[in-house]
C-alpha cells in the first residue's frame, strides 16, 4: 500500500512540474517583453525560438543584457510588432539580417563600441526615423538600412571607412547626408533611390565613388573635394534638378562613361571649378564637355557643337562624337534654350 501511495505521489509531483513548465512556456509565448538571462554572450535565432516560441505578434520590446557581444544572423528577423530594442554597452556585432523586417521599430540607439553592422541587418525597418552610427563602426555593410522608408535623419561619425552597396538605397525621406572625413569608399548604389536627397557633403580622403552611388536622388549641386577620388559610371543619373558639379584638384574619372551615362536627365550648367588633371577632360574641347554633361538636348545642335573646332579632332573622333551624340539623346526631352545656357567651365 505504501508503494502505491508513493507512486501516486510521485505521479502528481511530476505532473505538477510539467504543468508549471507548460504554463511558463505559454506565459513566455504571450509576453510582450523579451528578456534573456545574465551571463550569455551571444543571442541566436534558436535562442529566441526555444525560449519564446519565436517572435510572436505580442513582442514589442527586447532587452538584451550586459555581457552580450553578438546578435547572430536572423535572430529577431520578422518581429513585426517589435518597437524598441535596448542594447548593452558590451555589444560589438550585429550580424546579417538580425533585425530585418522588424517594421515597427521606432527607437534604435546603437551603443558606442559596436564595430559591425552586418548585411541587411535593419532592412525594411520602416518605423526607424533617425539613426546615429557609432564612431566605432568602420563599415556599414551591404543593404544594412535598405528600404527603411521613413528614415530621415542619418548621422555618420568619424571612424567610418566604408559605406557598402545599397546600404541606404530606397530610404526615400533622407534629405541630406554628411560623409565624414575618413570615409574612403561609397560603394555601388549606396544611396540610390533616395528620392528626397538634395544635399550631400563629401569630405577629403574619399578614394572611390562607385557606379550608381546617387542614382535617382534629387541633388541640386555636388562638390567633389580635392583628392584622387575615382568616379564610377552613372553616379548622378536621374538627378533631374542637378545643375552644377564642382570638382576639386586631382579628381579622376574612371572613363568617359561618367559623362556619357553618369549625368543622364540632369540639367548641368556649371561643368567644374578647380584644376582637373584627368587626361580624358584635357583631350577634348569645351564643346565635348558640353556634350558630355547635358543629356536633355537637341541632337542637331549638339552635333554642330561637337564639330565646331574640327582642328581639335581627328576624323575618327568626329565620327565617334556624332555617334555618341545620337546615342546620348535617345529618349531625351529637346530644349534648345537650356543648351544655350551652358556657359560656365572653370
Amino acid at each position: 500500500m505504501k508503494k502505491v501511495i508513493k507512486k501516486i505521489a510521485t505521479y502528481f509531483v511530476v505532473a505538477g512540474f510539467l504543468c508549471l513548465l507548460v504554463w511558463g512556456e505559454k506565459e513566455n509565448a504571450y509576453a510582450d517583453t523579451l528578456t534573456f538571462p545574465d551571463g550569455i554572450k551571444t543571442i541566436t535565432q534558436s535562442d529566441v525560438i526555444h525560449a519564446y516560441q519565436g517572435c510572436n505578434e505580442n513582442i514589442t520590446e527586447v532587452i538584451i543584457p550586459e555581457g552580450v557581444t553578438t546578435i547572430e544572423s536572423w535572430a529577431f528577423y520578422g518581429c513585426s510588432n517589435l518597437t524598441e530594442v535596448k542594447f548593452p554597452a558590451t555589444l560589438t556585432t550585429i550580424e546579417d539580417c538580425a533585425f530585418a523586417e522588424c517594421r515597427a521599430i521606432t527607437q534604435l540607439n546603437l551603443p558606442e563600441g559596436l564595430t559591425v553592422i552586418g548585411e541587411r541587418a535593419f532592412e525594411f525597418c520602416d518605423g526607424i526615423t533617425s539613426i546615429t552610427i557609432p564612431g566605432t563602426v568602420s563599415a556599414i555593410e551591404s543593404c544594412a538600412f535598405q528600404y527603411c522608408k521613413n528614415l530621415e535623419n542619418v548621422k555618420l561619425q568619424k571612424g567610418l571607412k566604408r559605406i557598402d552597396s545599397y546600404a541606404f538605397s530606397g530610404c526615400e525621406k533622407i534629405k541630406s547626408i554628411t560623409i565624414p572625413k575618413g570615409v574612403e569608399t561609397i560603394d555601388y548604389a549606396a544611396f540610390a533611390e533616395c528620392k528626397k536627397l538634395q544635399k550631400v557633403k563629401l569630405s577629403k580622403g574619399l578614394k572611390v565613388i562607385e557606379n550608381d552611388a546617387f542614382y535617382n536622388c534629387d541633388l541640386k549641386t555636388i562638390e567633389i573635394p580635392d583628392g584622387k577620388t575615382e568616379l564610377g559610371q552613372g553616379i548622378f543619373t536621374n538627378n533631374r534638378n542637378l545643375t552644377r558639379i564642382t570638382f576639386g584638384e586631382g579628381v579622376k574619372l574612371s572613363s568617359d562613361e561618367l559623362w556619357e551615362h553618369g549625368t543622364v536627365n540632369c540639367k548641368i550648367k556649371t561643368v567644374y571649378k578647380g584644376k582637373v588633371t584627368d587626361p580624358n577632360l584635357k583631350k577634348y574641347s569645351e564643346a565635348q564637355i558640353k556634350y558630355n554633361l547635358l543629356q536633355m538636348c537637341d541632337p542637331e545642335y549638339l552635333g554642330k557643337l561637337a564639330t565646331d573646332r574640327k582642328k581639335k579632332y581627328t576624323k575618327d573622333e568626329i565620327k565617334k562624337l556624332k555617334q555618341a551624340t545620337k546615342n546620348a539623346t535617345k529618349g531625351c526631352t529637346t530644349d534648345y534654350e537650356k543648351m544655350k545656357g551652358i556657359t560656365e567651365y572653370v
